[in-house]
C-alpha cells in the first residue's frame, strides 16, 4: 500500500500524525518503523519547506518564535532558513 512513499508522506496516517508504523499497519517496505530515522528526518524537514504549517497538532508542529536583531526590531521565525 505504501511502496512508493515507504510511509514518508502525508498520506501516511501515523506519519502524519508523529507515530511510528506498527504490527498494526499493513504497510510495505515502511520506512517509519523506527529503524530508519535519517531518512524519516529527511522526509520532515522536506515537507516543512514546502509547508510550514505541516504537523499542525503534532509534537512535529512549528514554534514561532520572536528574535529581536541587533537593530532593535523584532521578527518572527519559524523554523530554520538554511537550504
Amino acid at each position: 500500500r505504501c511502496g512508493r512513499t515507504k510511509c514518508l508522506k502525508q498520506y501516511c496516517h501515523c506519519f502524519r500524525n508523529d507515530i511510528r508504523c506498527g504490527a498494526d499497519c499493513t504497510c510495505t517496505d515502511c520506512h517509519n518503523d523506527g529503524k530508519h530515522e535519517e531518512k524519516r528526518i529527511e522526509a520532515i524537514r522536506h515537507i516543512r519547506m514546502n509547508n510550514p504549517g505541516a504537523f499542525k497538532g503534532t509534537s512535529l508542529e512549528l514554534d514561532e518564535q520572536t528574535v529581536t536583531t541587533p537593530r532593535g526590531s523584532v521578527r518572527h521565525v519559524r523554523g530554520c532558513r538554511c537550504k
